[in-house]
């Protein structure tokens, strides 16, 4: 694997393919943008490409790409704009030179031992998806994201796609991301469930590599969005280690508080733990049972709702 600052064998590796295809959908936030390919560059498994596949973006994102002056970089706008980031994901994945693919959301971080941290655990592992902990930021608190509870499957569970790494052969045999219009829930989920139904082994580093930003929490698109990307990539740069161990400790107390000991009231904390098991059954049940024609035509109509609401808080206008 390469490592940061290794420039030997240049020349040859112009020849062959990388080890990892980096695909970065994005829409008009040309500053997160540059913040999410400055947390690829800081990689230190250098040995990658990256597709920044643009939404039919209008703010000159493009510029940001050519600023970096590194071949490994490659810029593509749709002519039309999709609304999702499957239409973007599917045609970096045609452009897809790599033997894995790792995607990135343009208002997300990562930190600088992602990608060599799930290379090796595939490797060790031998899955053909993998991946790390992460962690979710929005401005009323923190928390994170990683493997489904104890015993139960990855079959509708959701881990964000900056979190992943995956086998580009695998990808092509499940077949491209789905337009978010014919699904009853996320493209994310659904492509993962996919994955997960194809009986692959999925692997899970103990190690947290991600920082996201989630979209809607933050009114994304708006124009007067907040941006905490800038700073916390400055901090990344500065010192990714401490930064990372910061926020862990902001996961464990906001864990604490969540679900800390209650002595005055134990049996309502009771009560709470059989209703969190009764929801996640029912959940799971649903789930299963998703491809019937009412209950997929619920789910449809119920998810299509969620998904005008959820452009109104990202900042964008109704789809």
């Amino acid at each position: 694997m390469a490592l940061a600052g290794d420039t030997s064998g240049d020349a040859a590796g112009a020849a062959r393919a990388p080890l990892v295809t980096v695909i970065v959908a994005t829409f008009n936030s040309r500053q997160t943008l540059a913040c999410a390919l400055d947390s690829v560059r800081r990689q230190t498994c250098q040995d990658f490409e990256v597709q920044v596949v643009g939404d039919a973006c209008t703010d000159g994102s493009e510029a940001v790409v050519a600023a970096l002056g590194d071949a490994r970089f490659h810029w593509t706008n749709l002519a039309r704009n999709t609304g999702s980031q499957a239409g973007p994901n599917n045609d970096g994945l045609r452009r897809a030179g790599g033997r894995y693919v790792a995607y990135l959301g343009h208002d997300d971080l990562w930190f600088p031992w992602h990608l060599e941290a799930l290379v090796d655990l595939t490797s060790r592992e031998g899955a053909g998806f993998v991946h790390g902990l992460g962690v979710l930021i929005e401005p009323e608190g923190i928390r994170a994201s990683g493997p489904p509870r104890r015993g139960a499957s990855y079959r509708g569970h959701f881990v964000p796609p900056t979190n992943w790494l995956v086998e580009r052969a695998l990808l092509e045999r499940v077949g491209p991301w789905r337009a978010p219009e014919d699904l009853g829930w996320p493209v994310d989920v659904d492509i993962l469930d996919r994955i997960a139904a194809t009986g692959t082994r999925i692997g899970c580093a103990s190690r947290v590599t991600t920082v996201k930003f989630p979209s809607p929490a933050w009114r994304a698109y708006a124009p007067d969005a907040v941006r905490p990307q800038i700073a916390m990539n400055e901090q990344m740069a500065d010192d990714a280690g401490l930064l990372a161990a910061r926020l862990l400790c902001d996961i464990a107390a906001e864990h604490a508080r969540a679900t800390g000991p209650t002595w005055s009231l134990p049996p309502a904390v009771l009560w709470l733990d059989v209703g969190r098991r009764i929801r996640a059954a029912i959940g799971a049940t649903l789930w299963n049972l998703r491809q019937t024609p009412i209950l997929g035509t619920l789910l449809r109509w119920r998810f299509q709702r969620l998904r005008r609401r959820v452009r109104g808080r990202r900042g964008l206008p109704p789809g």
